[in-house]
């Protein structure tokens, strides 16, 4: 009877510490949606590559005060896209703000060849250029070129999408205050980068956009994406 109480009282107080270890955080996650599907007229694509910078998340109060709770992340179609932070006591945080791509300090003042290959600017993840520095957003796949729009996608196209003209600053209103063990999820659906998607198909509007005279085409499929963008709430 006393090896019972005692292994009882021990599961309590480990399920216990558990408990109050995994709620300690609010923890963001991060989905890239509609990976495949269709385009706005009605063409089948499937996407093979997809990663996207987000940047500079804060929380805000009803004062819009805000407190940083991470820098940056690369999300990647083939990676669990998810961080967490300490929920700051005493004050209701109803906001988060996050931007998509790279403000200027980051995106011009960093030697990407300084990082280890695990860091979201390092050259290991293939998002740096030269002389046009990084790519926002890379998007690659295939889509189904016939003028039918019946066919398995066959047609190789990428969106590369990078420069300081396409940063953005996105705030999300939460439908309640943050609380411990909250989880805030981001959609971003990849399938509103086909705006330009016509009947009769155009590959020039599947390439890189970031070359100066691409940049309207970009400004186009990137404020199309951001808009489109997603936060919603749920609990532990």
């Amino acid at each position: 009877m006393y090896k019972l109480i005692v292994c009882i009282a021990v599961s309590l107080v480990v399920f216990s510490c558990k408990k109050e270890s995994a709620t300690e955080d609010v923890l963001v996650n991060i989905i890239l949606d509609n990976l495949s599907g269709k385009t706005m007229v009605n063409r089948s694509y499937t996407i093979t590559t997809a990663r996207v910078y987000l940047s500079n998340f804060s929380i805000l109060d009803s004062n819009n005060n805000a407190v940083a709770v991470k820098d940056i992340i690369l999300v990647n179609k083939d990676n669990s896209n998810t961080f967490s932070f300490k929920l700051p006591s005493g004050v209701n945080y109803q906001k988060i703000r996050f931007c998509f791509g790279l403000d200027y300090a980051a995106n011009h003042t960093v030697d990407p060849s300084v990082f280890a290959p695990s860091h979201p600017l390092s050259l290991s993840q293939d998002m740096f250029w030269g002389m046009l520095r990084y790519r926002f957003i890379v998007v690659e796949g295939k889509i189904d070129s016939s003028s039918a729009k019946n066919q398995v996608p066959a047609n190789p196209f990428s969106m590369h999408l990078g420069s300081d003209t396409l940063y953005r600053s996105i705030t999300a209103n939460l439908p309640a205050a943050l609380s411990v063990g909250t989880t805030i999820n981001i959609k971003a659906d990849v399938s509103k980068m086909f705006v330009l998607d016509q009947s009769v198909f155009d590959i020039t509007n599947f390439s890189n956009h970031s070359a100066t005279a691409e940049i309207p085409n970009a400004i186009v499929i990137t404020d199309n994406f951001v808009n489109a963008i997603q936060t919603s709430v749920t609990q532990w």
